[in-house]
């Protein structure tokens, strides 16, 4: 969680999406709200970067499993 800098708990970076019902990685949704006023200009960059490294859409790492 290199983005919170935290080692335990949710990523700071975690945010709830109404539409769908699901929790999506801000950094890729919202990348403006995560970066110093003088470097938003790089929002489109940084989302574009997250996206290629936490392989969005390719698998989960979750360790969360239900009962049906």
């Amino acid at each position: 969680m290199l983005a919170s800098r935290r080692f335990t708990g949710a990523c700071a970076a975690l945010l709830w999406v109404d539409e769908g019902s699901q929790y999506r990685c801000g950094l890729i949704a919202r990348p403006e709200d995560h970066l110093p006023r003088g470097l938003r200009w790089a929002s489109p960059l940084l989302a574009k970067l997250t996206r290629r490294y936490i392989a969005a859409g390719v698998g989960c790492d979750c360790s969360l499993s239900t009962a049906a």
